[in-house]
């Protein structure tokens, strides 16, 4: 199971909706533009491959960082709690 913080940066309205709905189907929003995504690595792969098929670089910014358990336990959170997935949450895939 990969766990994933995804960031974008998207110039187009119509591309951000996209690559939004994308990132909905598969995980948990983060922040406005940062999603949290626990997927089977064959499914992570997918959704990357879709999400920059969606997408025009340059001008357009994806930023993805893999994170592992230390990491996801050592997360700090302020302002409303967002609770990161994990492989018992089901998502559309």
């Amino acid at each position: 199971m990969d766990t994933l913080l995804i960031s974008y940066d998207i110039c187009s309205p119509d591309r951000l909706r996209r690559v939004a709905q994308l990132l909905e189907d598969h995980g948990r929003r983060v922040q406005q533009s940062v999603f949290a995504c626990a997927l089977p690595a064959d499914q992570t792969d997918a959704l990357l491959d879709d999400v920059l098929a969606a997408m025009e670089c340059p001008p357009d910014h994806l930023f993805v960082l893999p994170l592992c358990q230390r990491c996801l336990e050592g997360i700090e959170q302020h302002g409303p709690e967002v609770r990161f997935p994990s492989e018992t949450d089901c998502y559309i895939a």
